[in-house]
């Protein structure tokens, strides 16, 4: 095989291999980027004083589907409006925390009248006041399953190896590029290497 054969087959497998590192690379960024979203979402929202919360129930459904992941903001309660949606603990000793909209705010007495879209009639009891916990102000379907699965020992386990994977993919990518450089393209200066010598007279 003749030498000029040889050259165009070696830059082409320098070219696919640099390819192969940039997909690399991108692939574990993406997997960097996707655990840090995740847990954004809620260390983020606590951070500026709102509560998420993972929907359980159907009863605000359509609206608020089973699995979703609820922002509330904390506010007084006599500036919520009829049809807001609220979460608030509920009168049994378990405090299990429900999210209705609003149908009355009565401020004479301190009360919520409320009300689960998927509800044939309002709550039977009135919500007070001392057991008003925020406004809803966002929603993300889903959402809620994934992060309380995030949260758990096991979730916390996958994101770790996920985030390994993810240097792991990178460190790989950016090895393989460096290795393969496309034939033609300036590779970058080392700042090491770049002194000048002294200047020398015969």
């Amino acid at each position: 095989m003749s030498q000029q054969t040889k050259q165009p087959q070696a830059a082409q497998s320098a070219i696919q291999k640099n390819r192969m590192g940039r997909v690399l690379s991108i692939l574990g960024t993406l997997c960097i980027v996707f655990v840090i979203l995740l847990y954004a979402l809620l260390v983020l929202p606590e951070a500026i004083g709102w509560h998420t919360y993972n929907v359980i129930s159907g009863s605000m459904e359509p609206s608020i589907p089973i699995g979703s992941l609820i922002y509330v903001k904390e506010g007084a309660p006599e500036d919520v409006q009829t049809d807001d949606v609220i979460a608030f603990y509920s009168a049994g000793q378990e405090g299990s925390i429900i999210t209705h909209r609003v149908v009355n705010n009565n401020v004479v007495s301190g009360t919520f009248t409320t009300k689960g879209d998927a509800n044939a009639g309002e709550d039977p009891e009135p919500a007070a006041y001392d057991r008003y916990i925020g406004k809803v102000n966002l929603h993300i379907p889903g959402m809620g399953k994934l992060l309380i699965l995030m949260t758990s020992f096991y979730g916390k386990i996958a994101a770790a190896c996920l985030i390994a994977l993810g240097a792991v993919l990178s460190f790989a990518g950016a090895r393989l590029r460096d290795q393969n450089p496309v034939p033609g393209k300036p590779r970058k200066a080392n700042k090491n290497a770049a002194k000048d010598e002294p200047d020398t007279k015969a």
